[in-house]
């Protein structure tokens, strides 16, 4: 499925290729550092799970999820601007598809 991206209150889809750039990130990133799944989720303060499925791009992520990644692993500015929009694009496509899912499913 496509991502959706609003600019200035219009909504474009995005080429399936942006899907999971936010997971490619965090797990580049984790790796990067040397840190496993569990233990870069215990210095986010969630569960291994949770990050599995921000990976997986299953869930998204809070403001604090966000935040705490960015304590977690010390992004600098232009990392950090680059992260909040690939968190924004992820957590707006899996809304998109959660509401497309509840409107198939009731026609």
């Amino acid at each position: 499925m496509s991502d959706l991206l609003i600019n200035d209150g219009v909504v474009n889809v995005v080429s399936a290729e942006r899907s999971g750039e936010l997971g490619r990130f965090i797990i580049k990133t984790r790796v990067g550092l040397g840190l496993t799944q569990e233990q870069l989720a215990k210095k986010m303060g969630v569960s291994g799970a949770m990050l599995s499925a921000i990976e997986k791009r299953q869930k998204g992520m809070s403001a604090q999820a966000i935040d705490a990644f960015f304590n977690a692993v010390n992004l600098d500015a232009g990392e950090r601007t680059n992260f909040i929009q690939l968190a924004v694009t992820n957590n707006v496509a899996i809304y998109a598809e959660k509401t497309i899912k509840k409107l198939v499913c009731r026609g």
